[in-house]
């Protein structure tokens, strides 16, 4: 893989480096669960580059009042599906199995 394209909102900051494998899934989904439940995106800016600058930082936070009505364990899947090193980020069968997917199912 090696065209980048997408909203930057949604695209894993290996992928701005060029060099990324198919855990690029996970942090999108991890995005757009952040998305779903609080109605903000993880990584925000003003410009399209602000907002890639702060993706590759791989900074975000749950101090949203929406956060406050969300399980630790599902703010915990979402830690493990934006972890910025690809290397350590959870794979799709790793998100099948956390604890809050299997408790919900």
């Amino acid at each position: 893989m090696n065209t980048m394209s997408g909203s930057p909102y949604y695209i894993a900051p290996e992928v701005f480096l060029q060099k990324y494998n198919m855990k690029i899934d996970i942090w999108s989904m991890g995005v757009v669960l952040y998305i779903m439940l609080s109605g903000k995106v993880p990584f925000p800016g003003r410009t399209e580059p602000e907002i890639i600058q702060n993706v590759i930082k791989g900074e975000f936070h749950f101090n949203h009042k929406a956060f406050e009505e969300v399980s630790d364990e599902c703010k915990d899947l979402i830690k493990k599906c934006l972890i910025k090193d690809h290397a350590n980020r959870y794979t799709a069968k790793d998100c099948l199995e956390h604890n809050w997917i299997v408790t919900k199912s």
